[in-house]
């Protein structure tokens, strides 16, 4: 084998293993991805799995404000509906208008001593409020293995094979204004 000959199969070796590398690369952060939002959702379950069962205590006690039930039942129903559907736009802002109506009814409960007393009340809303917490650290996360798979698949070479092989950029979950908003008791 002459020199021009080994040299160009040597080029050639480097680029496949670069290529190689690259592909894998990208590969693993998808996975990645999926494997965060995995974790959100499992989180927004766990959540979503609680709330009939304030609604049920809240219920027996708020004669009055069945308005705001129903809400938090119907922004309930809209996230898991968004949630399973892996809709990451739709469940930023489905989990908004959740988190508004919990809120709401956290701040109505305080006006009724009787539910504030109630044993199943006080272990729901603490249980609501540790997801609440987790939610939020799942989601900054989300957000950063998100943000590097982005940069990732639009950083030059890598860019090119994103486009080949369809890596698409992923959404960012975001909760709106109202994650400004601590919707927990208290």
């Amino acid at each position: 084998m002459d020199l021009p000959l080994t040299a160009l199969v040597l080029a050639g070796f480097v680029v496949a293993t670069y290529v190689a590398y690259a592909y894998n690369h990208l590969v693993m952060l998808r996975h990645n991805v999926d494997k965060a939002w995995a974790n959100i959702g499992v989180l927004l379950k766990q959540r979503h799995d609680e709330l009939p069962r304030l609604v049920t205590v809240c219920r027996e006690h708020m004669r009055y404000e069945q308005d705001v039930l129903e809400r938090l039942t119907r922004a309930r129903a809209a996230a898991v509906a968004l949630r399973d559907s892996r809709d990451v736009a739709g469940v930023g802002g489905a989990e908004a208008a959740l988190r508004s109506s919990l809120a709401t009814l956290f701040a109505l409960a305080e006006s009724y001593p009787t539910l504030q007393a109630e044993g199943r009340y006080r272990e729901l809303a603490a249980r609501i409020a540790a997801l609440e917490t987790s939610i939020a650290d799942r989601r900054s996360f989300y957000n950063e293995t998100v943000r590097i798979h982005n940069v990732a698949i639009e950083q030059f070479p890598q860019s090119l094979l994103a486009m080949a092989f369809g890596f698409a950029p992923r959404r960012l979950l975001t909760f709106d204004a109202a994650e400004l908003r601590d919707p927990s008791p208290g």
